[in-house]
């Protein structure tokens, strides 16, 4: 028999979901199962072992993701643009364009460093950094570099061979080598644990670019449209996936962009945390199969869930209705709106909590342990980096 699936296509749907009434229970046995056979992941024990050693080093840590190799790589590509304008009639309108010298791996490092520095000391303009106004006066920018060679730096910067773009049809083609390094480097430098989260987020931009997106649901409505796995207990990215638009003469779906992101994670006891916008029922029953747990927020509209009037027969609690599926659960909390929760690995239990009122009295209430888990894997994941660190290493100073 066939269903029409989540985004629109044909699949096999194997049968009926058929809802049951599900007592109150905590799949503690199951967890701790779970966790005692993945209590590590394995795919990264070298990597815990590798940053142990210097762990409180941070110019050491830094060069583990950023060595020279890098900086060098950028700056012979940015030689080798240099020598194209040079002999180009389409060229930037420069003076002494062929009298201008190479740049270096050091003035790659200065560069990045002070464009880290602008993004947490903020001017109206970028001039304003070098200005000998007593109110925009900064030493540390003039001490760098002087204001031209920026410009000259930022005029430049060039990450692929050009010659390149003529047999390429990727969209993130003035990016895609640098961007493959990162994804390459973040994935091998990983030492977390089992519990990740994947997102999807907007990267506010109003220029022009053939990839941005127009979302008026998000703070910022334009935008260039990413997803991100990282890690629940830090905020580690592991991999990262832009949105550019139809790949050929397709899209990729939320559910295959899921699958891309987790490849290579399979049988590793991943337990995977999302949002209504990833989770659904299909999805489940994919990462199952390679031994992955989901744990997320849904939407009533999805798919192949049970009526809102199913839910009112048996509670569990006052406000929380469970229904059990296979080994699939979904639980309606009615809280101030009503929240749909689907977990293959986290039991249904109750758990108390407490909030304050508009008067500011504290009143208990009642929630499901699965809606703890959700917040939990979310408000962990605040990674703080300290960037005076990075700049210095990067300036030099």
């Amino acid at each position: 028999m066939k269903k029409e699936n989540l985004f629109g296509k044909q699949t096999q749907s194997g049968g009926e979901y058929k809802w049951v009434d599900a007592e109150e229970i905590s799949n503690k046995d199951q967890i701790n199962n779970w966790q005692q056979k993945y209590s590590k992941l394995e795919l990264f024990k070298a990597n815990e072992e590798k940053f142990s050693d210097f762990s409180h080093d941070i110019a050491k840590l830094f060069e583990s993701f950023l060595p020279d190799a890098f900086f060098s790589k950028i700056a012979k590509q940015m030689n080798t643009y240099l020598q194209e304008c040079c002999h180009s009639d389409i060229a930037p309108k420069m003076r002494n364009l062929e009298e201008m010298p190479d740049f270096s791996e050091f003035d790659v490092k200065q560069f990045i460093g002070l464009v880290l520095y602008m993004g947490l000391v903020k001017l109206p303009r970028i001039s304003d950094y070098w200005s000998k106004c007593e109110l925009f006066n900064i030493p540390f920018v003039k001490s760098i570099m002087p204001r031209n060679k920026f410009r000259i730096l930022s005029r430049f910067l060039h990450f692929t061979e050009n010659k390149q773009m003529k047999s390429s049809n990727d969209k993130l083609f003035k990016i895609r080598d640098i961007f493959n390094y990162f994804l390459e480097v973040w994935w091998s430098n990983y030492s977390g644990g089992e519990h990740l989260n994947i997102d999807e987020t907007s990267i506010p931009f109003r220029g022009r670019l053939n990839i941005k997106q127009y979302n008026p649901l998000k703070p910022n409505e334009f935008g260039v449209k990413a997803f991100s796995l990282a890690d629940s207990s830090t905020g580690y990215v592991i991999r990262w996936y832009i949105y550019a638009g139809k790949e050929g003469d397709r899209s990729l779906s939320v559910n295959q962009i899921v699958l891309n992101l987790l490849k290579g994670l399979e049988n590793q006891g991943i337990h995977l945390f999302c949002d209504n916008y990833f989770t659904n029922i299909v999805l489940l029953e994919q990462l199952e199969k390679g031994q992955i747990s989901l744990t997320g927020t849904m939407t009533k509209r999805r798919k192949f869930l049970p009526k809102m009037k199913d839910f009112q027969k048996i509670q569990i609690a006052s406000n929380i209705s469970v229904k059990k599926c296979n080994n699939m659960l979904l639980t309606l909390w009615k809280d101030k709106k009503d929240i749909f929760v689907l977990t293959n690995l986290v039991g249904n239990k109750v758990i108390s909590g407490k909030r304050y009122t508009k008067g500011g009295e504290q009143k208990e209430f009642l929630k499901p342990l699965v809606v703890e888990s959700i917040i939990n894997s979310v408000t962990e994941s605040i990674f703080q980096i300290k960037w005076h660190h990075i700049i210095e290493i990067l300036t030099a100073i």
